[in-house]
């Protein structure tokens, strides 16, 4: 470390102009600035701070400065103002959650502003930071591809590894398979990923979906328990992906009685799961799941939340 920051506060002694390089007092004074900087690892933040994974804010804004990608680049949508609401009640969904009520909720006022009179009928358009990182990176593509198949392809893996995949059709025409969730809208998503000259782009968005939203079973006994478990299998059917599938099965809500699921692979890799609980008599139990699905080049769906409800009751 002496010996670097040595060499700092010599490089920057030595970029004195002519009339000042020698005097004793200006080299002193540089010395004092250099050292303070490395000291105090302001070269280091100054990098991190203006690198593309970990900038922020307006940090953020002048990377997009630099490659031409605005943040006010996403569809128009009501200003976040704040609001006035009763804690006890229950926001209706799409209304605004912004204003005075829980404090715990860190996600509630994260950007709300106060009304102004100049706001009257404006639609905000900023992108907030994931989305804003996501369309630099995009726009550095543009900026730099060479307008190849090859050289896109090499970009995508670069910056969005199983987040955006991209497939030749043969025909004059590519299609985009985004990952479901992706946090750039996806009409902005769409503007902004390239293709090369005259060829025609389709864009699809994986997904998956339960063979049902719910699953129920009833079994009748009297011994104090007995393992439960659901014979009509949910499936889980993917649009736009290419398997082979993997299934991340995750139990989101549960009352705290054992269970569990056994998966099976079904016709084309289709996924055929049961689940099973260990129930007490005169017990039900209602958990809710999610299953994760990745398919072969890493993009991942969410099915919506599926519900089994498990009861063991005793003879009517």
């Amino acid at each position: 470390m002496a010996a670097n920051l040595a060499n700092v506060v010599s490089y920057y002694c030595d970029l004195l102009l002519l009339q000042y390089k020698w005097q004793t007092r200006a080299r002193a004074n540089i010395a004092i600035y250099s050292k303070q900087a490395v000291g105090d690892l302001v070269i280091q933040d100054i990098d991190a701070a203006f690198n593309i994974n970990t900038a922020i804010g307006v940090q953020l804004d002048t990377l997009g400065k630099y490659v031409g990608a605005s943040r006010n680049s996403g569809p128009p949508e009501d200003l976040p103002y704040y609001g006035f609401w009763d804690y006890l009640i229950t926001i209706p969904s799409g209304q605004n959650t912004n204003g005075f009520r829980d404090y715990t909720d860190t996600a509630i006022n994260a950007s709300a502003v106060f009304y102004n009179y100049s706001d009257y009928g404006s639609r905000n358009t900023d992108l907030t930071d994931a989305a804003y990182r996501l369309l630099i990176q995009l726009k550095i593509i543009l900026n730099s591809n060479n307008g190849t198949l090859a050289s896109i392809q090499d970009y995508l893996h670069t910056f969005f590894p199983g987040l955006v995949a991209l497939t030749d059709n043969a025909d004059m025409t590519m299609t985009y398979t985004i990952q479901q969730g992706t946090p750039l809208p996806a009409a902005t998503l769409e503007a902004f990923l390239p293709k090369p000259m005259g060829v025609g782009l389709n864009f699809v968005t994986m997904m998956a979906a339960f063979s049902s939203s719910t699953l129920t079973k009833t079994v009748t006994g009297t011994t104090p328990s007995t393992t439960i478990t659901t014979t009509t299998p949910i499936s889980v059917t993917v649009t736009d992906g290419v398997g082979p599938y993997s299934y991340n099965w995750q139990l989101l809500t549960t009352s705290g009685a054992t269970e569990g699921y056994v998966t099976s692979v079904g016709n084309q890799g289709e996924s055929l799961t049961n689940f099973f609980r260990i129930a007490q008599l005169d017990t039900t139990n209602i958990t809710t799941w999610r299953c994760v699905v990745t398919d072969s080049r890493g993009l991942t769906a969410i099915a919506s939340p599926l519900t089994v409800t498990l009861a063991y009751l005793s003879p009517p």
